[in-house]
């Protein structure tokens, strides 16, 4: 069976946690600490269903290879991620991510907001950016939705796929009904 197939772009600084939210959003567990990054792109597919309809997304992951004009190619969602425990990832959505998206992409690609590493909200002596910031700068870059995940505990991950899989394969557009017209 032939299942139609769109590309999802994963784009941040480097260490905010994309390799690790792909492997989530692959595997469905929390992805082992020990794994090495990659130090090029890695491309994955994962099967997800908009009503009766199974389609996939290939999720794009930049490793460290992000300004590549080639990963933005055919690109139909991206999400540009931040981890919540640093500020300066969070400051360069604006600043960078959200200026090489743009200017390599189409214009009415769907972009998510990504906040990574949500686990780590609870612990004590982190700063993290806190939600309504994320969800207003969500607003601001004109994103689809801000998303908090957490590859660890799997918060989110689900919630993110089906949004991304849904903006990323618009409604099928039933035909109009074709009348025949017999003037007499």
């Amino acid at each position: 069976m032939n299942v139609p197939t769109n590309k999802c772009l994963i784009v941040g600084d480097i260490s905010v946690g994309k390799t690790s939210l792909t492997s989530r959003l692959i595997t469905g567990v929390s992805p082992d600490p020990t794994d090495t990054i990659p130090d090029v792109h890695e491309v994955h597919s994962v099967e997800s269903k908009i009503g009766e309809r199974v389609v996939a997304l290939l999720l794009t992951d930049t490793g460290s290879s992000p300004d590549s004009q080639k990963l933005y190619e055919h690109a139909a969602v991206v999400f540009i991620c931040f981890a919540i425990n640093d500020v300066t990832s969070f400051d360069h959505v604006k600043s960078q991510w959200l200026d090489v998206v743009r200017s390599h992409t189409k214009s009415d690609v769907p972009i998510f907001l990504v906040g990574c590493k949500s686990d780590l909200r609870a612990e004590e002596g982190h700063i993290v950016v806190e939600n309504r910031t994320a969800r207003a700068l969500a607003t601001e870059i004109g994103a689809i939705n801000y998303i908090e995940t957490s590859s660890y505990t799997g918060k989110g991950t689900k919630e993110l796929i089906d949004e991304a899989t849904q903006a990323s394969f618009p409604k099928k557009v039933s035909k109009p009904l074709r009348y025949k017209c017999i003037l007499q």
